[in-house]
């Protein structure tokens, strides 16, 4: 993951600005802002089947955890984020994509 994110936004959820100048947001913390009941790798694999693709709409990454295991977190382009929101059809996506 590119280590040089700033915060573009953090208003609902917050957005950051890649050295790229690319709008991205973390899956995880999508998913919490969404309040998404089901577990997020189900959860983001089902989003997944939408039509989004990795490496073009998204990527994932390893992270370490500090129990010793590892978990895969995901980097997603602004409008993949805003689309997901918009699927959700919930108060909180809607925040999200106004």
């Amino acid at each position: 993951m590119n280590k040089n994110l700033t915060i573009f936004n953090s208003d609902v959820i917050p957005v950051y600005t890649t050295d790229k100048d690319e709008k991205i947001v973390l899956g995880r913390e999508l998913h919490e802002r969404l309040r998404i009941a089901s577990k997020y790798a189900d959860w983001f694999k089902n989003m997944c089947a939408y039509g989004f693709t990795e490496n073009q709409d998204y990527s994932a990454f390893s992270k370490n955890l500090e129990s010793g295991g590892r978990s895969i977190e995901h980097v997603v382009k602004f409008d993949m984020a805003k689309h997901i929101a918009m699927i959700q059809r919930t108060p909180e996506g809607f925040a999200i994509i106004v």
